[in-house]
């Protein structure tokens, strides 16, 4: 027979009998003992007399060794404090169950503070708290916290079927903190009220937002270094629905999990992280066509920023309204973002280097106007096309030197050339065209043109002898008529130009 401190009933003592004594190897463990009991059908528990000692055995941290982060998040803690702010019920998206959380923060003697996350019926035993009118502190013990880090900030929670809270019970733990606390230089009972905990919201700045920021177009993203954080400014042209929207995520990581070939009475999932699980959760992954003035690319978009797209919908919420079956099924919830514009924040990795791909991982997603002018100012109108994205007008002539006004183009036809002389002499005739005089502009260090060369072969020279000038006049003859334009078929149609150099 052995005696054990009490699990049952708070203030009782017990006898237990007929039990083992297993390792504590489970997927929740509470406590990071070696061993752990186990009970059978045939264990004897027997409630024993009360005996003068302390049932409870807490070992209360201060909370600067929470604060010090020399807990790792798997351990457990006992905690004693004065609550001096509670949150509002918040319900938690893309979970199996409906699940709310709450945040309390509360205090201790030397006016460290600690924040507290109570899950589902913990979160609402605090409701009475939020606008208590009692003179002096409300105070609780919570025994067997568990530490958890947030953005490297320290807090604890209540951890599954474990943890026990005391509120302002009449026991030592509870009566010394309270003797201490009051105690403190300048406390009041009378100032001592509870507050609305209204965690801060974070402002996402251009400052913030472009910091480091390299911003581009679809087009330039591969002249970018690998490495670079990048900022793009597109419109999702279309969903690429044949790679689905959601995959089922371990809950503890949101990395995928995939079917597990264990077997069992439970379907099993495996995590790279967390090995075997039997739970997951749907999250978005949907692959975007993102299009600006210089192009198109894909971009992969993950759950938050899938859900801040969707006006908050969660992968969870629209496959409960559309089916489990989420491979049978492109959901229309998502096609609202198909036309709108956003800025893409990413990477542009070495692996897009060394694999020649172009599919981008959006690390953030935003349509914030504050935002989208910063990115347009001094760069690219996103409302009007820049002319260096512009595509050139075929119907305008790119006559280089040439002087437009000087010709009367009654009709162009622009053709590939063939091997059919007939045709091409009969491209020759140009009736149509009345030339009198123009300049033809030669760029420097450029070898003598087809045009230049072609004269210069009806005069007798090689065609090789280089141009010095940068201008030559150029007069144009009587144009032969039909016939001789097709006697001519074979040869240049400014070969019967006279090129008289200039002084």
């Amino acid at each position: 027979m052995y005696r054990f401190e009490p699990l049952f009933q708070q203030g009782h003592c017990y006898i237990i009998t007929d039990f083992s004594v297993g390792e504590n190897n489970g997927i929740l463990p509470l406590l990071n003992h070696k061993y752990k009991i186990t009970f059978f059908q045939s264990t004897k528990v027997t409630r024993i007399d009360h005996f003068n000692e302390d049932v409870f055995r807490f070992k209360l941290e201060p909370f600067i060794e929470i604060l010090s982060k020399r807990y790792h998040e798997k351990d457990s803690v006992d905690v004693v404090g004065a609550i001096v702010a509670i949150g509002d019920i918040i319900h938690v998206p893309n979970t199996l169950a409906k699940k709310v959380r709450r945040t309390v923060v509360f205090e201790y003697t030397e006016g460290t503070r600690v924040k507290c996350t109570f899950w589902d019926k913990w979160a609402e035993m605090f409701t009475q708290y939020v606008n208590n009118d009692a003179i002096g502190p409300v105070t609780f013990v919570l025994q067997l916290a568990k530490v958890k880090y947030f953005k490297d900030e320290p807090a604890i929670h209540n951890s599954l079927f474990g943890s026990r809270i005391f509120i302002n019970k009449d026991i030592p733990a509870i009566t010394e903190f309270k003797q201490r606390y009051t105690a403190k230089e300048g406390y009041s009972d009378g100032d001592h009220k509870i507050e609305i905990f209204t965690p801060p919201v974070v402002k996402i700045t251009p400052e913030i937002f472009f910091r480091n920021i390299v911003k581009t177009t679809v087009g330039g993203i591969r002249a970018l270094q690998p490495g670079t954080e990048v900022v793009l400014y597109g419109k999702v042209h279309r969903i690429h629905k044949e790679h689905g929207w959601c995959y089922d995520a371990c809950k503890r990581c949101n990395k995928m999990a995939k079917v597990s070939k264990a077997t069992g009475s439970k379907k099993a999932y495996t995590c790279d992280d967390h090995g075997v699980i039997y739970q997951v959760v749907p999250r978005f992954k949907v692959i975007l066509r993102v299009i600006d003035e210089t192009g198109s690319a894909p971009f992969v978009v993950f759950d938050t920023n899938m859900s801040k797209m969707c006006d908050g919908k969660s992968a969870y919420e629209i496959m409960n309204k559309h089916g489990q079956t989420t491979s049978d099924y492109f959901p229309d919830d998502l096609e609202v973002i198909v036309g709108k514009k956003y800025l893409f924040k990413f990477t542009y990795t070495q692996h897009n280097v060394n694999s020649n791909t172009q599919v981008y991982t959006a690390k953030s997603v935003y349509d914030d106007a504050e935002l989208i002018a910063h990115f347009n100012e001094g760069f690219v109108d996103g409302q009007e096309v820049d002319e260096r994205f512009k595509t050139p007008d075929v119907s305008d002539a790119h006559t280089g030197g040439l002087d437009a006004a000087s010709l009367t183009i009654n009709k162009f036809l622009l053709e590939t050339p063939d091997n059919q002389a007939h045709s091409s002499a009969s491209r020759t005739v140009s009736a149509s065209l009345n030339i009198n005089k123009f300049l033809l502009e030669t760029p420097d260090n450029q070898a003598i043109s087809s045009t230049s060369r072609s004269s210069e072969k009806n005069d007798g020279s090689s065609g090789s002898k280089a141009v010095n000038k940068k201008r030559d006049i150029i007069d144009v003859e009587d144009l032969p008529n039909e016939d001789e334009a097709v006697g001519s078929a074979k040869k240049p149609l400014l070969a019967s130009v006279k090129i008289e150099k200039g002084e």
